[in-house]
């Protein structure tokens, strides 16, 4: 017998069993967990004869991480050494860690002697894992452990695949054909073998016949050898006549078709070294796009790769044309995979790029648009992989291009690179209407030292936005900096002007209620943390304007920004509100005071100084808004002195409070839940206050 609790639910067991040299007798045995029971009696050993009962309505009385339902039931019978066994499940609702099923039916008679024919039937429904759902499984085998058949079905949303095995174990090895495989997608089309392929597989070595599975007029074949001494380890792969449209599922929107055929001829094997050759192209095409200002065909010249993994070296060409923009590039490195060595691999390669065209990039990238450029670069690259040496130009020309998403325009641009074997120098002029930026940087290519490098930015005038809500010039005079173990970021940045125009909060930019408390794991720290060593000082010009949130106002001022690496961003300095109006209580307010500071600390924790009025003939009246940013307390003045009430009236009404009835009024309240409300209203011309609660009894009957 057993009694008790198993995590906080009963645990019981009745049952006799008896043990002998040689057989176990087993009679009216039941264990149960909550409401989950297993039942079996019988005897096991030279004359097994037992059956078995499964029932578990909840998995989560047996294991905590688990639910749904299982029942089944089956027998064992003949020695124990080599048992008949049979076997019925099914299974509803199933989860456990990242996996849950829907239903699972299983059958199985099996007798471990082999004598006799086997059975075996799977049906899974709905397997999902994360967001993959696999709507259907089935798996059959029957025969004999040396003469059997499988069959495989599988159906996801995006494919449905069927394989139908034939075979036998024997010697430790499982020797057979596959007679079927096809592999069905929504976006490539069907994919099936037309004849049988051998198969042979064992714990020490496997071998794959040349299997070819074929659509229209593609053909994928593979074959491929293992063995545990890697002394006959290698594959094939052929792909004939890929119609690169075939792909078009995976293409933007804009891009439309593209003719031209994919091959490729792939062989690796292994040994005492990785030997491998890649051949691949793509034959010319044409390229059709639509956009929204026009639609056109483009024309590819196709591509062509050759790569070798030969006695550890590496030898690699490679080429590609679309539109007569010419990619091409060599690699040869001749030592690259040894290993038994301490120097570092010779490198011998080129790089040239020369376009012209760039209808197609505006296809593909839709934030680019009337982009007008050139680029030629010419690059040979010599030394070792630790130390490479680079020697060449390029050059990027750029007449006229437009990021509509941020309104830049850029004209009469160039960025010129210049490399002298460890040495790369940079130096580029972007130009906007009457402005510009220039760059101009260098850098070592050097591992040991960690690529030291160094670049300034300095701006002027420089139209960074221009959109119809937000236009904002930039001055910019920044130095960045990388040495071995540190980066750092320096100089200034100034906002000569800008007008900001902000309707409306962007798209999910909320803030949770003061109220709401979140309770977490680990309390994260406030802020951004800075990638590296920052001292800047930003400033806003005289004539930086904007409008929303409540304030239409011009502003200025400076901060002093510094950080180092993985730390907090500290701000120091303030920004004063000046020319402006703030809205509250429904009226735009003179600004007369407003200052956001930043005393030193993060730059999530600004700190605000608000002082607006109306003036309404001898009386003003006002506001007060000080404290930090994100809760600020707010009080209100006046001049004559007045109430709270009287000083309200002012700024809402514009007049003080009649001794008649009562005028407008100013409430502030809360939703405690679903039915029940509670505020506070004030009477502007009154002055008097109550407090009201409203509690909801259904849905036309309400109590306050």
């Amino acid at each position: 017998q057993l009694q008790g609790t198993l995590r906080e639910r009963p645990l019981a067991g009745t049952g006799n069993i008896q043990i002998a040299p040689e057989n176990i007798q087993i009679d009216a045995l039941h264990l149960s967990s909550g409401q989950a029971n297993i039942t079996a009696s019988g005897i096991l050993g030279n004359a097994s004869d037992l059956q078995w009962n499964l029932d578990i309505s909840d998995f989560a009385d047996i294991l905590p991480d688990m639910s749904g339902t299982l029942s089944g039931s089956g027998t064992v019978r003949n020695k124990m050494t080599s048992p008949a066994l049979t076997m019925e499940l099914s299974g509803d609702s199933l989860v456990v860690p990242q996996l849950e099923l829907q239903q699972i039916n299983a059958k199985a008679d099996i007798d471990l002697s082999w004598d006799k024919p086997f059975t075996v039937d799977l049906s899974v429904n709905n397997l999902q894992s994360g967001e993959n759902l696999i709507e259907k499984i089935t798996f059959n085998s029957k025969g004999y452990l040396k003469d059997h058949t499988a069959e495989l079905f599988a159906h996801h949303e995006l494919a449905e695949l069927s394989l139908a095995l034939a075979g036998g174990y024997d010697n430790e090895q499982w020797q057979g054909t596959i007679n079927q495989l096809l592999l069905d997608s929504n976006d490539i089309g069907a994919w099936k073998t037309k004849n049988p392929t051998q198969l042979r597989a064992s714990a020490k070595a496997a071998k794959l016949d040349a299997l070819c599975l074929h659509h229209e007029t593609s053909q994928l074949c593979a074959n491929g050898a293992w063995d545990a001494d890697n002394t006959n380890t290698g594959g094939h792969i052929t792909l004939k006549e890929f119609p690169l449209n075939a792909l078009s599922a995976w293409f933007p929107e804009t891009l439309t078709g593209v003719g031209g055929m994919f091959s490729l001829v792939a062989d690796a094997s292994m040994q005492e070294q990785l030997q491998a050759t890649v051949q691949a192209d793509i034959t010319p095409g044409k390229i059709q796009y639509a956009t929204l200002k026009k639609e056109g065909v483009l024309s590819h010249e196709g591509m062509k790769l050759d790569l070798q993994l030969q006695d550890d070296g590496l030898d690699a060409d490679v080429w590609l044309s679309v539109n007569s923009n010419i990619i091409s590039g060599s690699l040869q490195s001749p030592q690259l995979l040894k290993k038994d060595t301490e120097d570092s691999p010779s490198l011998d390669g080129k790089i040239k790029i020369k376009a012209q065209n760039f209808e197609l990039v505006e296809t593909l990238v839709a934030d680019i648009q009337d982009l007008d450029a050139s680029i030629d670069c010419d690059f040979r690259i010599l030394g070792t992989l630790a130390k490479p040496e680079i020697n060449g130009k390029g050059k990027l020309d750029i007449q006229k291009i437009l990021i509509p998403v941020a309104g830049l325009e850029l004209s009469d641009t160039r960025l010129n690179i210049l490399a002298d074997n460890s040495n790369v120098t940079i130096k580029g002029t972007f130009n906007t209407p009457n402005g510009s930026m220039v760059l101009d940087g260098k850098a070592l290519i050097d591992a040991e030292q960690n690529y030291p490098a160094s670049a300034t930015l300095k701006a002027h005038n420089f139209r960074l936005v221009n959109l119809p809500q937000i236009r904002v010039f930039l001055d910019s005079d920044l130095l960045l900096k990388k040495t071995q173990d540190l980066t750092q970021l320096t100089g200034t940045i100034t906002i000569p002007k800008a007008a900001v125009l902000l309707r409306d909060l962007p798209k999910g930019a909320s803030t949770a209620s003061p109220d709401v408390v979140i309770v977490q794991e680990k309390q994260e720290e406030e802020g951004e943390k800075s990638p590296l060593q920052m001292n800047l000082k930003v400033s806003l010009g005289n004539k930086v304007h904007f409008a929303g949130l409540g304030v239409n106002a011009f502003i200025e001022g400076q901060l002093a920004l510094t950080a180092e690496p993985d730390e907090q961003m500290l701000g120091s300095g303030e920004f004063h509100i000046k020319e402006g109006s703030y809205r509250a209580y429904g009226q735009d307010l003179e600004i007369e005071t407003g200052v956001i500071s930043f005393p030193g600390g993060p730059l999530t924790q600004p700190g605000i100084n608000l002082r607006a009025t109306r003036t309404i003939g001898d009386v003003v009246a006002g506001i007060y808004a000080i404290g930090p940013a994100s809760k600020p307390r707010i009080t209100t003045f006046s001049r004559p002195p007045m109430s709270e009430g009287h000083t309200i009236s002012y700024l809402i009404t514009g007049t003080a409070p009649s001794s008649g009835s009562g005028g407008a009024k100013l409430s502030i309240g809360r939703q405690i839940n679903n039915k029940l409300s509670v505020s506070v209203g004030t009477d502007t011309k009154t002055g008097d206050s109550e407090f009201i609660a409203r509690y909801r009894l259904s849905r036309r009957v309400s109590v306050q």
